[in-house]
């Protein structure tokens, strides 16, 4: 009797586990573990649909300028979805759709939050959308190869959102990372000549174009090292200022991309009526271009080469030196002479 009931007890244990294993089967889940997501979110609800929600995943902007001068512009930076792909089981009739908001960020600010509005799923699987970011503003690097996978499973009637990945490249990441470039100019002044008048202050002209989405602020030290500030207005910044011989004016964090044109007054003309004047005539440094981060250098020389008239050639002067002489030395010698007669 003893027999016969513990062959019993282990039939319906066996049973038990078979309708177990049954009951997990009957779970699909086509999702790859979601440990394996760098971002993972469980938003369900019962009765066949996720619950629309919304994700957060951060921005950070890297600043690449000359000596750590430069300084991120206030700017939008905005995201377009593409109607994305699905891999399952069943295919849904549409694709659900993905919007990302806009990210707004003041001057200076480097790190923000990228809002991310998740549509409610039906379908289990795994749906994959390529994102396209657009960074408005000059020497802004925009992010490329995003991409945002969502995998959506079922656990008995419930259908859950277990997995989000956002990638940039190949590579997995909870932060979104832009760059932003700027260099920096320094322009120099120097005067040659032997009437060149190093104490003489010269009028500069220094224009910065580059576009509507220029709106970094550049810095810039003038000749008596004070700092200020220089905006840009519809694409355009412009300085003028007066320096001397051996005198810097230096700009920083102009963005990538820019160009500038380096413009000098007119100091040729007639150094006998204007003692300003008389140099050789400048030409306009323009439309180079900020290229990258370094350092570009531009110096502006100016040239006042007189002649002197001095009523003798120079180069005769020796030989009339020696006449002279010879002419004395022979005065002497008769007058020393007459003397002695």
């Amino acid at each position: 009797m003893k027999k016969i009931l513990a062959i019993l007890l282990v039939m319906m244990l066996a049973l038990i586990s078979v309708a177990a294993y049954a009951a997990d089967e009957t779970t699909e889940n086509t999702s790859t573990d979601p440990a394996d997501y760098v971002v993972q979110a469980n938003t369900s609800i019962s009765g066949g649909q996720t619950a629309a929600t919304t994700i957060t995943i951060s921005k950070k902007i890297n600043v690449v300028s000359y000596d750590n001068t430069g300084k991120t512009p206030a700017q939008e930076i905005s995201f377009s979805v593409g109607e994305g792909t699905f891999s399952g089981a069943t295919t849904p009739q549409s694709i659900p759709v993905v919007t990302i908001d806009t990210l707004t960020l003041t001057e200076g600010k480097t790190e923000g939050d990228i809002n991310i509005h998740l549509p409610a799923y039906t379908n289990i699987g795994t749906y994959t959308y390529n994102v396209t970011e657009t960074a408005s503003a000059t020497g802004m690097v925009a992010a490329t190869n995003l991409k945002l996978k969502i995998t959506v499973t079922r656990q008995g009637e419930v259908i859950t959102v277990s997995g989000i990945a956002f990638y940039q490249g190949d590579t997995k990441t909870d932060e979104i990372e832009n760059v932003y470039q700027a260099g920096s100019l320094k322009v120099g002044k120097t005067v040659t000549g032997n009437m060149g008048d190093i104490n003489q202050s010269f009028e500069v002209t220094v224009t910065f174009t580059g576009d509507a989405n220029t709106k970094s602020t550049i810095s810039y030290t003038d000749p008596d090292g004070v700092k200020s500030d220089l905006s840009f207005t519809n694409g355009t910044a412009t300085k003028v200022f007066s320096f001397k011989h051996g005198q810097t004016v230096q700009f920083d964090n102009i963005p990538v991309g820019v160009t500038y044109t380096i413009h000098e007054e007119d100091y040729s003309g007639d150094y006998s009526s204007d003692a300003t004047k008389g140099y050789d005539k400048v030409s306009d440094v323009s439309n180079k271009a900020i290229s990258d981060s370094t350092l570009s250098n531009e110096t502006i020389t100016n040239h006042r080469e007189v002649t002197i008239d001095t009523g003798v050639e120079l180069e005769t002067l020796p030989y009339v030196m020696i006449m002279v002489l010879a002419l004395a030395g022979a005065a002497l010698l008769l007058a020393h002479r007459r003397k002695e007669q």
